[in-house]
């Protein structure tokens, strides 16, 4: 998972927003008259394009690229439209309408592949897994109305918002994610985003992120060597259009982080010396002009 900071922008994209809100606007009206309502899933799917565009090709969730899977992507909602399920709390969702008045927002569609989306078994545990219409918060702050979600403390990390190296640690010799918090726990729970397909493929990608950035360190002595072309050889390996990309940059990140620790005291040892070497040969010059003057003035 990586954090999603921009927002698509077309004409198209645009008119399908004012279309969205529109029709929300609606679904506020008819629900407040007791009138039902249809979410037109047709609206929401509308631009389904761009929200993977935005996303990179990959699934919101567990980073996968969803091309290479060969499958339309799920466009998934963060809230649920509908239906609510939440497996933390005893909260009585029965009543509940469902956060229909997010149904097109921007914000609350993401990309998703079945894995992430689908109710289905983890294999480790044989638990649920799954987002499908599953959202828990932490107890006492469930949004019943427009508006409402701002005062909700939800248990799953949202792409658009949360930045996932505060909530998640790497191994990247296993390719496991562990939390740093319980909703980085959550989230790796309710996603099973450490099921063995992902395991592999994270692996595969740390191996080749190890290769590229270990091949220019062995030519080079410190990072102001660098190149362009070999910088950018490195940047190109943490991209985020690339799978698994926040297990790959953080790894990349670290390494250079641990390398330009390793190299600054060396680096100043050796400027340091450089230094010293220069002030003796500056010392010695001096020296041998004065020498030089006091023979002058003695033949004279």
């Amino acid at each position: 998972m990586i954090r999603i900071r921009n927002e698509p922008s077309s004409a198209k994209w645009d008119s399908w927003k004012a279309k969205g809100q529109r029709k929300a606007a609606e679904h506020i009206a008819d629900h407040r008259a007791g009138r039902e309502f249809k979410i037109d899933a047709d609206l929401y799917k509308a631009c389904r394009n761009e929200i993977l565009e935005n996303f990179h090709g990959k699934c919101g969730y567990c980073e996968s690229l969803i091309a290479v899977q060969n499958h339309v992507p799920d466009v998934e909602h963060y809230r649920p439209k509908g239906r609510i399920r939440d497996h933390l709390n005893s909260e009585d969702l029965d009543k509940h309408p469902g956060y229909f008045w997010l149904a097109y927002e921007w914000r609350n569609l993401l990309p998703s592949c079945p894995a992430c989306n689908r109710p289905g078994k983890a294999i480790a545990t044989g638990k649920t897994v799954g987002k499908h219409d599953l959202f828990p918060v932490a107890s006492g702050t469930r949004a019943w109305k427009p508006g409402h979600e701002t005062r909700e403390e939800p248990l799953l990390l949202n792409p658009y918002i949360d930045d996932p190296a505060d909530h998640f640690t790497f191994d990247y010799d296993t390719g496991v994610i562990g939390a740093k918090t319980d909703r980085g726990e959550e989230t790796i729970r309710l996603l099973d985003l450490n099921r063995d397909a992902l395991l592999s493929e994270r692996v595969a990608h740390v191996t080749q992120a190890r290769y590229i950035v270990g091949q220019l360190f062995r030519e080079l002595q410190d990072l102001s060597g660098l190149d362009d072309r070999r910088w950018n050889e490195v940047l190109q390996a943490k991209h985020p259009e690339k799978s698994y990309s926040a297990f790959r940059a953080a790894y990349i990140d670290r390494v250079i982080a641990r390398f330009q620790r390793f190299r600054t005291p060396a680096k100043a040892n050796s400027r340091a010396r450089h230094n010293s070497e220069e002030a003796n040969r500056a010392a010695q010059r001096a020296v041998g002009s004065r020498g030089r003057k006091k023979k002058a003035s003695g033949r004279n």
